[in-house]
């Protein structure tokens, strides 16, 4: 696990937290999406610019075409995951939302040609209880016609994972992060002028939606560099950490709390992740030798 990755997690399980903190406080869920993501998009055109990384006369139809699908996936994971949101609970969301573990791996066999571990879908497996115990331990059927928003919203969030590394073979990081997030929130924003229903913003929210852009910032170029350096299957296992931090997190900062059965969950996912991270390394080892 490298810091990107690393970086990647932490401000994930950061903006899970704040999301979850501002759409209980009734924040329409479009608007927290398309506000963070074009002052996210400001503050990443903001940084390129600092870093010289990319030129008005650089942007082409070629490297728009290049974006377009991971943008494309982006907007449509967000929205049919806040669709399955308000359809299920939030437990089943939780579970078969991180049945990723098992589509992208798949995906990039076959859309980026990787080579997979057999143990990948050992230690997904292994996760995916921990997290099936951290959601409570309760029986989901995911081809239950609600259920079935939340597998697509998984579906489409492997995708978006698998277009995003595959971006990032002939394109900077930084560069997919800012068209990545710019387009996706352009999409979104199409939705939101259909669905919108006018709310007024307490200075507190605001705050809060400014420093979730920052986060996303963070978050845009850990995901893009996290992508170039570590295989899809790879990265979308590590981030299962993300859903038991943020549950150890929310019973101190949400003052939420946790049944025996949802500790061990989240002492089962790290110790899936990592025991897949050391035998990674062990298996590297030897092939090096």
């Amino acid at each position: 696990m490298n810091k990107h990755l690393l970086g990647f997690i932490l401000t994930e399980t950061s903006l899970l937290l704040i999301a979850k903190h501002l759409l209980s406080q009734g924040l329409n869920p479009l608007l927290f999406l398309f506000v963070t993501g074009m002052i996210s998009s400001a503050g990443l055109a903001v940084y390129l610019k600092a870093k010289s990384k990319i030129r008005k006369k650089d942007i082409s139809f070629k490297l728009l075409k290049e974006v377009m699908p991971t943008s494309v996936f982006l907007a449509l994971s967000a929205m049919v995951g806040l669709l399955a949101l308000k359809a299920i609970p939030v437990v089943n969301y939780t579970l078969i939302s991180r049945s990723t573990v098992f589509i992208t791996p798949a995906l990039a066999v076959i859309i980026l040609k990787e080579k997979m571990p057999r143990y990948v879908y050992r230690f997904g497996l292994i996760t995916l209880l921990g997290i099936w115990l951290l959601s409570g331990g309760t029986m989901v059927s995911f081809f239950d016609k609600k259920n079935l928003l939340a597998l697509s919203a998984a579906v489409l969030l492997s995708l978006d994972f698998i277009y995003q590394r595959r971006a990032t073979f002939n394109l900077p990081p930084e560069v997919i992060a800012f068209l990545r997030r710019f387009m996706g929130s352009l999409l979104i924003g199409i939705f939101l002028l259909f669905f919108y229903q006018s709310q007024q913003l307490s200075t507190y929210t605001i705050v809060m939606l400014l420093i979730s852009s920052l986060l996303y910032v963070v978050l845009s170029i850990s995901m893009a560099w996290a992508l170039k350096t570590e295989k899809a299957s790879d990265f979308n296992l590590y981030i299962t950490f993300t859903p038991a931090l943020a549950a150890i997190f929310a019973v101190k900062l949400l003052k939420e709390s946790l049944l025996a059965v949802q500790w061990l969950g989240a002492a089962t996912v790290f110790l899936g992740v990592l025991g897949y991270n050391l035998i990674k390394k062990y298996d590297s080892r030897n092939n090096s030798r």
